[in-house]
């Protein structure tokens, strides 16, 4: 044997060694290792118990682990069906657990089979403290409704996925087909069922809520029910809830979920969650009607079978039915803390429970009574846009009351006069979304620091099946600098509402406001004619204007008969036939205090009216619609506009942009118009200048020098800057001298030639109008003598330069 193979061997040798040493048999450990399952003992597959029970049946289960207490379940009495029963954990403490984890239990041991059986004696038997089952590592007891158990003893696990298991204390020991590891929980709580209250929504009937805020006194919030219907608070004030922000908070209380249970030992406390001096404390009442049937218990008579059924019908029918109201109580608390690193969850706990969990902090949030969410901050909780008739009094003002006739319109009930329907329908509006910033509870409305007494407005409404009126009573503002919230009350309520100031203004208006601010109402096509008496906008003299409108289209009747300006007469037109006032700001007034005495506008409308039928006519063929005529007058004072018809006696303010169309220039404003294709001729004079310029041959010339090239578009630009001129506004009409405007000898004229009729040319003054303060310039047509204004940009299109018109040389 060589150096080399010797060396090899010692340390093949020396490996062997090392595998002895490490994994050599530990008889020790032996004892604790599952011992080797040989197959060739096995048999059949089969359950390990040959009867066991439903899990339905199933009444009470217990579970041992070696060393631990025993833990037991017990099934809960079903309330409609054995099927819904739950579980109630009752050792060693007692409460709902989840259901399914005690059915799993059951399912489990019930379910089990095994292949391999080991009695005492066999050969290759494993011993008990081999398997693990002395002692047993988990023991459960099943027991039936009958009283009968179940029991099975686990122990150590059976690689791969068995467990050997005993059954009823026999000596027989069976290797399970599953592994047992997680049949048992590490902790009770695991258990505990997460659904922490339950109860119906509906079924609540108060609450109470102990707030401990962090700085400040606890605070006793508690509701009640009224009604069955609507909530509201009785401490630490009378006033009415919130319903959906109540609903709310009771509904996710009813809904209430644990995220985890948290380990805690009950001597400790509860100091450390938070939970000593809780900063929520919440009990719900719920109350539930029970109906139950007295059964008779009277022996049934003798007789044929129709007779037994026809006594049990009548035995049905006088079968007495009892209620009784079942009322339950559901406590809890919520800490303001939260556990480490896990601010969205704060700790929870039931009042009757040692068990602490965990819940959104969103959700605790809901229980939070603020009473800005809580508290219905609604001024007037129901419904008055149904009102049936309204009183109103404002300070220093005549009250004026309100109904509804046959009609179901607004009138005023001592005049009878129609009342404005979008104003009370505004007011009813206000009075519904009327707000509270906040309340004054428990105070002496009489105290002058309210104003209630001599109040600035009083509201009264009448309501369909309401024994008492709403009355709502704005006083002082709160503030008697900013006057920006005022207290209001409703009724004889002891809380005192704080409302914005814009809300206020609405229940603060005029009587008048209420009046009907319509000043003429009818159809645009039932107008025929228009006068208009006004001051010339530019000289300030008197004009009468009239519109006639004839086969759908307006024309100017006065001062001339011309054509009128399409759009100006429409907006004119459409602004009378419905004529709506901002308000109406007097019935009996002196015309003078709104400058009504000397109007600055008459306007006599003439329409058609209604269709007459007379007595010796044929009912099918009545007479044309008479013609009738109303009287406007319109005034400017101090800024505003206001107006009034000849026939009635109120006052209008209306608004400017209703006044403005009657100022509008209503003839065409048109100055040259003419077919294009028809000039033959154009010329502008400025001063001593002449350019002229003709058209030869299809083509354009310059008059006085007709071998001048001209760009014939540069013609046809001017020619479109002509026609496209549009005046500013009439001056004068049926002028006896033109010199008297500058226009004898004008500053500029304008001429368009056409062939085979008569030129048309314009003349322009160098003069402006005095009266304009846009320095528009005078100018006529001639042949006529109706003065009008052209603005200087409209002139500045008229300068022209020859050079602008020649061509570019080698064009």
């Amino acid at each position: 044997m060589n150096f080399k193979t010797t060396v090899v061997m010692m340390i093949v040798l020396a490996i062997l060694l090392g595998w002895f040493l490490i994994e050599r048999p530990d008889q020790k450990a032996d004892a604790d290792r599952s011992p080797v399952v040989r197959t060739t003992s096995s048999v059949a597959e089969k359950s390990i118990f040959e009867n066991p029970p439903e899990v339905d049946d199933v009444s009470a289960v217990s579970v041992t682990r070696a060393g631990e207490d025993t833990w037991r379940f017990e099934r809960a009495a079903a309330e409609d069906s054995q099927d819904d029963a739950g579980w109630q954990m009752m050792e060693p403490g007692r409460f709902d657990v989840q259901k399914w984890h005690v059915d799993s239990i059951v399912r489990t041991v019930t379910e089990l089979k095994y292949h391999i059986k080991y009695a005492p004696g066999d050969t290759g038997a494993v011993t008990a403290a081999q398997a693990g089952l002395d002692p047993p590592r988990v023991e459960v007891v099943i027991e039936d409704r009958e009283g009968a158990s179940t029991v099975l003893q686990a122990g150590k696990p059976v690689p791969p996925n068995g467990t050997y298991v005993r059954v009823d204390g026999s000596d027989d020991i069976y290797v399970a087909q599953r592994s047992l590891e997680y049949l048992v929980k590490d902790s009770v709580n695991d258990y505990r069922d997460k659904s922490l209250v339950k109860f119906s929504a509906g079924d609540a009937t108060g609450m109470t809520v102990l707030h401990r805020p962090e700085d400040g006194d606890p605070v006793r919030y508690r509701l009640a029910k009224l009604d069955g219907e609507d909530w509201a608070f009785q401490e630490p004030f009378a006033a009415d809830a919130d319903d959906s922000a109540i609903e709310n908070a009771i509904t996710a209380a009813s809904r209430l979920r644990a995220g985890e249970w948290v380990e805690h030992r009950p001597q400790d406390g509860y100091g450390v969650f938070g939970l000593a001096a809780a900063k929520l404390e919440v009990e719900i009442v719920t109350e539930k009607t029970i109906i139950e049937s007295e059964d008779d218990d009277d022996e049934e008579a003798e007789g044929d079978d129709t007779e037994q059924v026809s006594d049990q019908k009548d035995d049905a029918e006088q079968r007495e039915e009892t209620k009784h109201v079942e009322t339950q109580r559901y406590a809890f608390m919520l800490s303001g803390r939260s556990p480490l690193g896990k601010d969205s969850v704060v700790y929870f706990k039931l009042a009757d429970q040692e068990a602490v969990a965990t819940i959104s902090k969103t959700i605790a949030d809901k229980f939070l009574p603020e009473t800005d969410k809580w508290r219905n901050m609604d001024v007037v909780p129901t419904p008055v846009t149904n009102a049936e008739k309204v009183r109103i009094q404002i300070r220093d003002a005549r009250s004026a009351v309100l109904v509804k006739n046959e009609r179901k319109e607004w009138v005023f009930e001592d005049t009878g006069a129609r009342g404005e329907k979008v104003a009370i329908d505004d007011l009813l509006k206000t009075i519904d979304d009327l707000k509270a910033l906040n309340f004054v509870d428990g105070a002496d409305p009489t105290e002058a620091r309210f104003g209630l007494v001599d109040p600035r407005a009083q509201i009264v409404l009448i309501l369909p099946g309401r024994d008492q009126p709403e009355k709502i009573t704005v006083g002082n503002p709160t503030d008697d600098v900013a006057k920006r919230v005022y207290y209001v009350r409703r009724g004889e309520s002891s809380s005192i509402a704080k409302v914005r100031a814009d809300d206020v203004a609405v229940l603060e208006r005029s009587p008048n406001d209420y009046l009907n601010r319509e000043i003429v109402t009818m159809a645009s096509s039932d107008l025929e004619r228009i006068e208009i008496t006004r001051p010339n906008a530019v000289t300030g003299e008197t004009e009468l204007i009239e519109l006639v409108q004839t086969d759908g289209k307006w024309r100017l009747a006065k001062p001339v008969d011309a054509a009128a300006d399409t759009a100006a007469a429409l907006k004119l037109v459409t602004t009378i036939a419905n004529l709506r006032a901002e308000q109406v700001v007097d019935q009996s007034g002196p015309e003078s205090a709104y400058g009504l005495d000397q109007p600055t506008v008459k306007l006599t409308v003439t329409y058609k009216g209604p269709a007459v039928i007379t007595a010796d006519q044929d009912a099918a063929e009545p007479q044309p619609p008479a013609s009738q005529s109303v009287e406007l007058s319109m005034a400017e004072k101090d800024g505003k506009v206001y107006a009034k018809r000849a026939d009635a006696p109120a006052i209008y303010r209306i608004r400017r942009r209703d006044f403005e169309p009657t100022q509008a220039e209503f003839h065409d404003k048109s100055v040259l118009t003419f077919e294009q294709s028809q000039v033959v001729s154009v010329s502008v004079t400025s001063g001593e200048t002449t350019h002229r310029f003709e058209k030869r041959d299809e083509g354009w010339v310059y008059a006085a020098e007709p071998d001048l090239p001209i760009d014939p578009k540069k013609v046809t630009d001017l020619l479109l800057q002509i026609n496209d001129l549009r005046l500013k506004r009439y001056v004068a009409y049926a002028v006896e001298s033109l010199a008297d405007y500058g226009l004898d000898k004008p500053a500029k004229t304008v001429k368009v030639g056409f062939e085979g009729q008569e030129a048309m040319a314009l003349f322009v003054s160098e003069r402006s109008c005095p009266g304009d303060s846009g320095r528009s310039v005078y100018a006529v047509i001639e042949g006529t003598a109706d003065i009008f204004l052209l603005t200087p940009d409209t002139v500045s299109r008229l300068a022209v330069s020859l050079g602008d018109f020649e061509k570019a040389p080698g064009s």
